[in-house]
């Protein structure tokens, strides 16, 4: 398709093995076309593509089977083409013998459309170029000028014909002669004339225009008009009115433009585009204009436009209630009365909602409406026909990736006004105290006091940030999780109010350094997600028995309504588990081999989304009850009775315990001691059932012992 065919060279070689060629020829006549003639046919097929073919040896002779066909031709894509230096067989089951790029390509182009060289290509004719001259300037008491059209040329032809005429301007214009190229003009008046000149060769013409000004001073004053707002525009109190003008000098520049209400200059601007941002009009009705001055000094004030300030009362409201779903922080409602149009705000402040769209919700009679989007979490509805002194009532509902929430009810009364009454008053008495500190997680204990009864507390630690909600005067606790066992952390904490007072003595620095991950292949806890996520993590346990495994996975996030599936990475496969308790969930699964490596996840379904644990990787048959740190001490330390109801014995051979620390699943401290003997006790009468790790610290390195609670 993009060949070029007058480039194309056709040669056929006898074999694959020699040299040896003949040249085919393009078929251009019949008259001497014989059985022998090294020719070839071309033709263009309907998708655009060129197809060969040879002869019959009764039209042209035809190729041997032997015989090696080459191709030589220019393709390109139009400038796609230039530089190229890779090329690839276009035509399926045929190999070429090379390609050989002896000098890249340069200079292709689209191809030129019909209509585009009809407009580029060159005259036939030269035509006529008409040039009235310069603009001229008059200075009363003179009533006279010379126009000068000489300046006019035709590069074929050396007769033209002038043809002057006035356009426009305060009084009509007496020519000497116009159809001469100078002539003389008379009859002026102060003001601006439109001269036009129009020359011709007899078969094509051109048209020039120029004015003449004439003024007392030799300058004429400047034009000017104010572009927006619009006459009769209204604006509510406070906003910020934009005012806009076009200026224009025909013997000079502008040298600034000022802006007036009534006769009180607002404003100016020196550069174009002229415009000035009035932010402080008061209530009521304004007459705008626009003063232009030249550089010369000359004056002019553009027509007036009026405005109406409007009076605007508002109301502003925060919450964190919810009649549907839940807020993690709070939403903030506007209601704003200008005559009787109410503008309804509605704002979510949570953090960690995503595809966020909102519906308002009437309450009496029942209805939903959906809200226009002002900027990130805002949306806002304005009613119109509103009564004042009428009370309605709204909530809003937000919609959002795996959920929605729905603010209570708001009561407004319309024109009621309540912005003196707003809230200023910043969070008190705050504190900030560490907590639990696990393998993954550290717990905030915070508080602090604020008359709206809500504290929101902004926290930002390495890599991340949270943003959530407590009582006025109670302490808060908050699980900081997904964090990187054995790591210090430093945490900035800021409390403010739902209006965004901030406390003085925000923020407080707080630091932490995560604990062991006491996890094993077998058992442990967790937080990644390989889909949706978790807020504080999971346990998963795996027991081989025989043949079988029992995969056992524990939600810890507070979720409803939660069901589980058992996934296998390869080949996938989703299977339903079992309740065991509470949000523990449990499947049996036979037919492995021992030694065998396997993975294997959880997918917990609850209302409002899912979360998906990581894959976990687990040798058939491994117990795990030695993990060993830093190098091999699975044969210096025995555990007896292991699993035990209360009491664990563990000896040493010639290697001292140092210290023990043990941790249950998720990570958190039980117990610890330093006996710095070969045997030590373990008490774990006060431990729940279930498993827990105790990690050994000696002076030839550290294992891990997983210990049994009946």
């Amino acid at each position: 398709r993009t060949a070029d065919i007058s480039t194309l060279k056709v040669k056929l070689f006898d074999n694959d093995n020699t040299n040896n060629y003949n040249v085919y020829s393009r078929f251009t006549s019949f008259s001497s076309l014989e059985a022998t003639s090294n020719i070839y046919f071309i033709s263009e097929t309907s998708d655009g593509n060129h197809q060969i073919e040879f002869g019959n040896n009764v039209y042209g002779k035809e190729p041997l089977g032997q015989n090696i066909i080459e191709l030589e031709y220019i393709s390109t894509s139009g400038d796609a083409a230039n530089n190229a230096t890779v090329f690839t067989w276009a035509t399926s089951g045929i190999t070429p013998k090379s390609i050989t790029l002896n000098t890249k390509s340069t200079g292709g182009a689209q191809r030129e459309s019909i209509e585009s060289v009809r407009f580029n290509a060159p005259l036939t004719y030269m035509p006529p170029f008409a040039d009235a001259g310069d603009n001229v300037s008059v200075i009363l008491p003179q009533t006279t000028a010379s126009l000068d059209g000489s300046l006019s040329t035709d590069e074929d032809t050396a007769v033209l014909t002038y043809f002057w005429e006035q356009l426009y301007g305060p009084s009509t214009v007496v020519f000497s002669d116009n159809s001469t190229a100078m002539p003389e003009i008379s009859n002026l008046e102060a003001g601006v004339y439109k001269i036009k000149l129009t020359v011709s060769d007899d078969a094509h013409s051109s048209s020039s225009d120029m004015l003449v000004i004439v003024s007392e001073n030799g300058n004429t004053n400047p034009s000017i008009s104010i572009t927006s707002p619009s006459d009769n525009s209204n604006f509510d109190q406070g906003t910020s009115i934009s005012i806009e003008a076009v200026a224009s000098d025909i013997d000079g520049t502008i040298s600034k433009v000022e802006f007036y209400d009534g006769t009180t200059l607002i404003g100016e601007d020196v550069s174009a585009p002229f415009s000035f941002s009035w932010t402080d009009a008061t209530i009521g009705l304004h007459d705008l204009t626009a003063k232009a001055i030249d550089n010369e000094g000359g004056e002019s004030t553009s027509s007036a436009i009026n405005i109406t300030v409007n009076e605007l009362f508002s109301c502003i409201e925060t919450g964190t209630a919810a009649q549907q779903g839940s807020f993690s922080v709070g939403y903030k409602s506007t209601f704003e009365t200008v005559g009787t149009d109410v503008t309804i705000t509605f704002e979510l402040l949570d953090t960690d909602k995503f595809g966020v769209v909102a519906y308002l919700w009437q309450e009496s009679p029942f209805s939903e409406a959906p809200m226009d989007q002002v900027s990130g979490n805002i949306f806002s509805k304005t009613l119109g026909g509103q009564t004042p002194g009428a009370t309605i009532s709204y909530a809003c509902k937000f919609a959002f990736s795996g959920g929605l929430a729905v603010t209570q009810y708001v009561s407004y009364v319309v024109g009621s006004d309540c912005s003196g009454s707003s809230d200023s008053e910043a969070p008190t008495s705050f504190t900030a105290n560490i907590g639990a500190i696990l393998a993954s997680s550290v717990e905030l204990l915070l508080e602090a006091t604020d008359d709206s009864g809500t504290i929101v507390y902004d926290i930002s630690y390495d890599n991340g940030s949270e943003t959530v909600t407590g009582s006025s005067g109670n302490e808060t606790s908050i699980l900081i999780t997904a964090l990187t066992p054995e790591t210090n952390y430093t945490f900035e904490v800021t409390a403010l109010d739902l209006a965004g007072n901030i406390n003085s003595e925000s923020p407080i620095t707080l630091n932490a350094t995560t604990g062991v991950d006491a996890s094993t292949s077998c058992s442990g806890s967790a937080s990644e997600a390989q889909q949706g996520s978790f807020d504080v993590g999971y346990n998963y346990d795996f027991q081989t028995s025989g043949n079988a495994i029992t995969f056992t996975f524990e939600l810890l996030d507070d979720k409803d309504g939660v069901v589980a599936y058992l996934w296998e990475e390869s080949p996938f496969t989703e299977t339903p588990m079992d309740n065991v308790t509470g949000k523990t969930f449990s499947k049996t699964l036979s037919g492995f081999t021992p030694g065998e490596l396997v993975s294997f996840g959880c997918k917990f379904a609850f209302a409002g989304g899912l979360a998906v644990t990581k894959y976990f990787t687990y040798e058939v048959g491994d117990n795990c009850s030695l993990g060993v740190v830093d190098f091999e001490l699975e044969n210096e330390f025995k555990v007896h009775p292991n699993p035990s109801i209360d009491i664990w014995n563990i000896t040493g051979t010639t290697i001292p315990i140092k210290q023990i620390i043990v941790y249950d699943l998720i990570g958190k401290e039980v117990f610890t001691s330093q006996p710095n003997e070969l045997h030590t006790v373990i008490n774990g009468q006060n431990f729940s059932s279930g498993i827990y790790f105790a990690n050994l610290v000696t002076s030839q390195g550290r294992l891990v012992v997983k210990l049994i609670k009946d």
